[in-house]
C-alpha cells in the first residue's frame, strides 16, 4: 500500500548527507522522509561499493543456500545483500537463541513453499502455478528477487497503537522471493553472461516506462468559484498525485490508474458477501477522504501482491457508512478472495480495498496513450508517457509521485522520469536439476586472506590459521558442509596435513592458491613436541587413512570415490614414500594386505578417484611430488582431463625440483641415495612412473582421458603408462588387485628395465595375469617429459604370446606436440619373443586410429645405439605419424667403451605391423584386438 504523505523530496543529485532541525519551525513529514531516503541511499551505495552487488556474508554462510533432495527445495537460513538491500531468511522449525543479535531464529532451512513473502500454503502444489517448482528436468536457474515494500496499518494492523486507536506511521519492508527460471539449457553455469540465458534479461531488466508532468491551461470553467484559466494547476486542494501502471506491457497494451492522495484512501476488508458486498474496517475519514458511490476501487490481498499481480478494479454502487459496507456494481471473480462460512476473509491474506480517482464515467483503467501524447488527468495536470528504450515495456506496479500546489498553481515537473518504484533487484543463487542436483552460485564476503588468488566463487574457505584464515580449518569439514548439489571449497595458502575424502558427491571443486596451498600426506606431519600438552597418540603412519570407516585401508591424501564432475585445481600435493600422486578410479580394494599377497608394487594413493559412476574429472595446475609409485594413475574413469600439472618423481629437494617454489622444496622429505643404478648423469630412480591411465579390472573401457600441458621429471619407469593388468586367482576370479606399473618390484640396486609381463603372479601360485580393460579416446598433448628410466609414453608391458592372447589395446589415441628428452635411461632387458614388442620413447602396443604428430624426441636409450626406438608401434590399424623430430644428440664414441648389443629392435620410427580399416567386417579393432594381435605375434614368433 502507499502512505498518506505530503510529498517526496529526495533527489540523489543534491548530495545531501543529513537533515537538520531548526528551532520554532513547523515539522513536515517530507523532511523526515527525505532524511530516511538520504540514509538509505548512503547505506546501500556504501554496501555495494565495499562488498559488491550480490553477496552472502560469511557470518551466515548458509544464507540462501539452495539444497535439493528428492525434488524438494530448501533455502538456507541467513542473510544476503542484493544491490545493497539486506534480505534475511530467519529459518524454520524450532527456535534457538542467537547470542550475537540477541534474538530468536529457526534452526532449519526454509522449505521453498514456506517463504514469508509467498502465499501461505501447506503444500507446494497449492501455490499459484507460476510459483510452483518443476517436477523434473533442468537445468533451472534459481534466483532471488528483493524489493522494498511499503506497509501501512491496512497490511499490518499491529502498526496501530491500541492506546491511540489510529495509525501513526507506515513502514518500508525488505521483501524477497526465491524463484526459478526454468530450463535454461545445457552448459549454463553460474558465470554464463546474462544475455546468454534465455528469458533472464526479461526478468532483470528495469522498467522502460518514463513519465513527464506539467501544468497546462484549460478552457474557462462554468463554475465561477474556480481559479481563472490563466494559472496552471486549477485544483482547490494541495494534492499528492500518484500515477501507477495496472497492466504491464508496451505502449498500447499497458494501462494505468491515478490518485489525488497517493492512493492512501484504503481499508482492510473483513468480510465479502456474495462477492459483491464488502465489509470494511473504515469507510469514512472525512468529507474528502472516504469511499463514495461511483468511485473506482481496487480489491487485492497479499496473495495477489506476492504473485506480482494487480488487484481487481470495480466501481462502487453504494456505501453504508454506519455498517461500513460497500456494495460494488459488479461482482468480484468467484473464489478470488476466499471467505469462511460467516463470509469472513482470511486474516492472513490481508484483503484490502483502495480508492483511485479516474473519471467515474470512464473505464476502470486507462490505456497508456501513444508515446509522447499528453493526457490531462484533471485541473490542468498533464502527464505524458514514453519509454526508454523506445518500444520497451512498462511493468505492473510502476508508479510516479508528484505534487500540485494551490499557492502558486504549480505542478511538480517530471522530465521523462523513471518510475519511483517498485524496483526489483535480482541475484543468482544456484543452478539445479531435479531431483537432487544443485550448483551453488553465491558469492561470499569477506574474502579471506589470499582468496583473490583462489577464485571468487567459493562456497566455503579453508585456512590453516597460520598463513590464512577461512571458514573452516579442515578440508574435510568444508567438503562435508557442502550441499548435496556440490560447491567449491577454496583452500587458502597454508600447509595441510590431512586425509581428504570426496565420496558419493557431484559438482565439487577443490581450488587452491597455486603452490601456496600445500596438501601433504598425513604421515609427513611433524610429530608434536613432547612438551605439547595436546600431544596424544602417536601420529598415524602412511596408509592409516583416518578419514572414516568407509575409506580404503591404505594411505591417501585425497580420495575421490563414486563421484561425478570433480575438479582439483591449483595446489601442491606432497606424497610420502610409497604413495601414489593421483590415482583415478581405483577398485577400492587396494589395501596393503592385498598388495603384499600379490607381490606387486603397493599402490597407496595420493589423489584417488575410485570407480562406480566416476565421471568427468579434471586435475589441473597441480604441483605433485611423489616417490616410489606413480604420481598419477587413472583406472575406470569416463572423461578425465589432466592438464598443466608439474610432477617430480623423487622426494629429494633441489635435485630435480628446480621449478618448484623454495617453500615447497623445504618441506619435501629427503631420502638417502640408492646406489648402483648405473644411470649416466642421473641419481637413483626410485619412483616407477608419473601418470598411469589404467584399464578397469572388470574389463570395462577407460574413456575420454586428456593429459595436457604437464611437466614430468625423473621417473624410474614410464612417465605416462598406458593400460594396466588384472590378476586372476587359480579359479579365474578377479582378485581386484592392481599391479601398478610393474608386477615384480625392482630392488634398490636394479639398473635394468623390461616390459615383459609374466604369465603368473610370482607371489600367488596358480594365479594368472591378464590385460585389464581397454583405453578409448586418449589425448596426450603438449607435455614436457624428461629423465625417465623407461618409455616417455609406453604400455604397462607386453604379454608373451605363447601364454595366451592377451594385449593392452587402445582405440583413438592422439600423441601430439610433446617434448620427450632423455628417455629409456636404464638398460633394457629384451622380451622373451622379439616380435611381441620393443622399447620406444613413444611405445604403443595395439591401437586402432593412432595419431603421433609434432613431437620432439631426443636422446633415447641408456647409451646411443641401444636396442630402443624413438617411436615404436607393434600393431595398428589406421596410423598417422607425421611432423615429428626424432634426434640422438649424444656422441656414440664418447658414451661408453662397451660394445652395443646387436640384438633387439632399434630405430628412429619402427612400425612392426599396420593394417587398413576393415570394410568387409564392421567389427572394430577395439572389439577384436585380442584375437587379431595374438594371431599376428604368434605367427612372427
Amino acid at each position: 500500500m502507499s502512505s498518506d504523505i505530503s510529498r517526496q523530496r529526495f533527489n540523489p543529485t543534491n548530495d545531501f548527507s543529513s537533515v537538520l532541525m531548526q528551532q520554532g519551525r513547523v515539522q513536515l513529514d517530507a523532511d523526515w522522509n527525505e532524511w530516511n531516503e538520504i540514509l538509505n541511499r548512503h547505506w546501500r551505495s556504501e554496501t555495494i561499493d565495499i562488498i559488491g552487488r550480490c553477496v552472502v556474508p560469511l557470518e551466515t554462510p548458509a544464507g540462501f543456500e539452495i539444497q535439493l533432495s528428492a525434488g524438494k527445495m530448501t533455502i538456507g537460513r541467513g542473510r544476503i545483500y542484493v544491490h545493497g538491500l539486506q534480505a534475511e531468511n530467519h529459518g524454520d522449525g524450532n527456535l534457538e537463541f542467537d547470542p550475537i543479535l540477541a534474538e530468536s531464529r529457526g534452526v532449519d532451512p526454509l522449505p521453498y513453499e514456506k517463504q514469508p513473502y509467498f502465499p501461505k500454503v501447506e503444500d507446494e502444489a497449492d501455490l499459484p502455478e507460476k510459483l510452483q517448482l518443476p517436477k523434473t528436468g533442468g537445468p533451472h536457474l534459481v534466483y532471488i528477487d528483493v524489493w522494498e515494500r511499503e506497509l501501512t496499518a491496512v497490511e499490518n494492523p499491529n502498526l496501530i497503537e491500541n492506546a491511540v486507536g489510529v495509525d501513526t506511521t507506515s513502514r518500508l519492508q525488505t521483501a524477497w522471493q526465491v524463484r526459478l527460471l526454468p530450463n535454461v539449457g545445457d552448459g549454463v553455469t553460474c558465470a554464463t553472461p546474462d544475455e546468454q540465458l534465455e528469458g533472464w534479461l526479461d526478468i532483470i531488466q528495469p522498467s522502460a516506462g518514463r513519465l513527464t508532468t506539467k501544468a497546462v491551461g484549460v478552457a474557462t470553467p462554468a463554475d465561477p468559484c474556480l481559479i481563472p484559466p490563466s494559472g496552471g494547476y486549477r485544483g482547490l486542494e494541495n494534492r499528492t498525485y500518484r500515477v501507477e501502471i495496472h497492466d504491464g506491457g508496451a505502449i498500447g497494451a499497458a494501462t494505468f490508474k491515478w490518485s489525488r492522495d497517493n492512493a492512501s484512501v484504503a481499508s482492510g476488508v473483513s468480510a465479502i458477501e456474495n462477492d459483491i458486498t464488502l465489509t470494511v474496517d473504515r469507510a469514512v475519514w472525512d468529507s474528502v477522504r472516504r469511499f463514495s458511490p461511483g468511485d473506482w476501487v481496487e480489491i487485492t490481498d497479499d496473495w495477489r501482491e506476492f504473485s506480482l499481480q494487480p488487484g481487481e478494479m470495480r466501481q462502487i454502487d453504494s456505501v453504508e457508512d454506519s455498517s461500513r459496507t460497500i456494495t460494488l456494481k459488479s461482482a468480484l471473480t468467484a473464489g478470488l478472495f476466499p471467505v469462511n462460512g460467516q463470509n469472513l476473509t482470511d486474516p492472513e491474506r490481508h484483503t484490502r480495498i483502495k480508492r483511485w480517482d479516474q473519471d467515474p464515467g470512464g473505464p476502470a483503467v486507462i490505456e497508456v496513450p501513444a508515446s509522447g501524447t499528453p493526457f490531462i488527468l484533471e485541473d490542468g495536470v498533464e502527464v505524458t508517457f514514453t519509454t526508454e528504450p523506445d518500444g520497451g515495456a512498462f511493468r505492473s506496479g510502476d508508479y510516479w509521485i508528484f505534487v500540485a500546489r494551490t499557492a502558486d498553481a504549480s505542478v511538480e515537473e517530471l522530465d521523462a522520469a523513471a518510475a519511483r518504484g517498485v524496483h526489483h533487484h535480482y541475484c543468482r543463487l544456484a543452478i539445479i536439476t531435479f531431483p537432487d542436483a544443485a550448483i551453488d552460485c553465491r558469492t561470499f564476503w569477506p574474502p579471506s586472506t589470499g582468496e583473490s588468488e583462489c577464485g571468487c566463487c567459493c562456497t566455503y574457505t579453508v585456512g590453516d590459521e597460520v598463513n590464512s584464515f577461512g571458514k573452516y580449518t579442515s578440508i574435510n569439514d568444508a567438503i562435508n558442509a557442502l550441499p548435496d548439489g556440490g560447491g567449491e571449497v577454496c583452500i587458502l595458502p597454508g600447509l595441510y596435513f590431512e586425509n581428504v575424502l570426496i565420496q558419493g558427491r557431484r559438482d565439487v571443486v577443490l581450488r587452491g592458491c597455486g603452490w601456496q596451498t600445500r596438501i601433504a600426506s598425513e604421515s609427513l606431519k611433524p610429530p608434536p613436541q613432547p612438551a605439547d600438552p595436546a600431544a596424544g597418540a602417536p601420529h598415524a603412519p602412511a596408509g592409516a587413512g583416518g578419514v572414516n570407516a568407509d575409506s580404503p585401508p591404505f594411505g591417501a591424501v585425497i580420495t575421490i570415490s563414486q563421484s561425478q564432475h570433480v575438479k582439483l585445481l591449483s595446489f601442491a600435493v606432497e606424497a610420502a614414500e610409497d604413495e601414489v600422486g593421483v590415482l583415478i578410479d581405483g577398485t577400492g580394494k587396494l589395501s596393503v594386505a592385498s598388495q603384499s599377497n600379490t607381490g606387486a608394487t603397493n599402490i597407496p594413493r595420493e589423489l584417488i578417484i575410485q570407480r562406480d559412476r566416476t565421471l568427468d574429472v579434471t586435475v589441473e595446475d597441480l604441483v605433485i611430488t611423489a616417490s616410489t609409485v606413480p604420481a598419477i594413475l587413472a583406472d575406470t574413469v569416463t572423461l578425465l582431463q589432466i592438464e598443466s600439472n608439474r610432477i617430480a618423481m623423487e622426494n629429494v629437494a633441489a635435485r630435480y625440483l628446480e621449478w618448484l617454489p623454495a617453500t615447497v622444496q623445504l618441506d619435501i622429505a629427503k631420502e638417502p641415495q640408492s646406489g648402483g643404478t648405473g644411470l649416466t648423469g642421473i641419481a637413483s630412480f626410485v619412483a616407477p612412473g608419473g601418470i598411469q591411465i589404467a584399464g578397469t579390472s572388470t574389463g570395462a573401457p577407460t574413456r575420454d582421458v586428456f593429459v595436457i600441458e604437464n611437466e614430468i621429471d625423473s621417473a624410474g619407469w614410464n612417465v605416462i603408462t598406458l593400460g594396466s593388468v588384472a590378476i586372476l586367482d587359480s579359479n579365474g576370479n578377479n582378485t581386484g588387485g592392481i599391479s601398478g606399473t610393474t608386477v615384480q618390484v625392482p630392488g634398490p640396486c636394479d639398473t635394468t628395465i623390461t616390459l615383459q609381463i609374466p604369465s603368473t603372479n610370482p607371489g600367488q601360485p596358480g594365479s594368472r595375469i591378464v590385460a585389464a580393460g581397454n583405453l578409448v579416446n586418449i589425448q596426450i598433448n603438449r607435455n614436457r617429459i624428461r629423465n625417465t628410466g623407461a618409455c616417455g609414453i609406453g604400455p604397462v608391458g607386453f604379454f608373451d604370446p605363447k601364454s595366451g592372447p592377451e594385449i593392452v589395446s587402445i582405440q583413438n589415441l592422439t600423441i601430439s606436440a610433446n617434448t620427450i628428452a632423455r628417455s629409456l635411461l636404464r638398460e633394457v632387458t629384451l622380451l622373451a619373443q622379439s616380435s611381441s614388442g620393443a622399447f620406444g620413447a613413444i611405445c604403443v602396443p595395439y591401437v586402432e586410429n593412432l595419431v603421433i604428430r609434432d613431437n620432439a624426441i631426443t636422446d633415447f636409450g641408456f647409451r646411443a645405439g641401444d636396442p630402443v626406438c624413438g617411436i615404436f608401434i607393434l600393431y595398428g590399424q589406421i596410423i598417422d605419424i607425421s611432423r615429428n623430430q626424432v634426434l640422438e644428440t649424444r656422441d656414440w664414441n664418447l658414451t661408453t667403451q662397451e660394445s652395443v648389443s646387436a640384438a633387439g629392435i632399434r630405430g628412429g620410427i619402427v612400425v612392426v605391423a599396420a593394417t587398413p580399416p576393415s570394410f568387409t567386417n564392421p567389427a572394430s579393432l577395439y572389439s577384436k584386438a585380442n584375437t587379431l594381435a595374438a594371431e599376428y605375434t604368434l605367427s612372427r614368433s
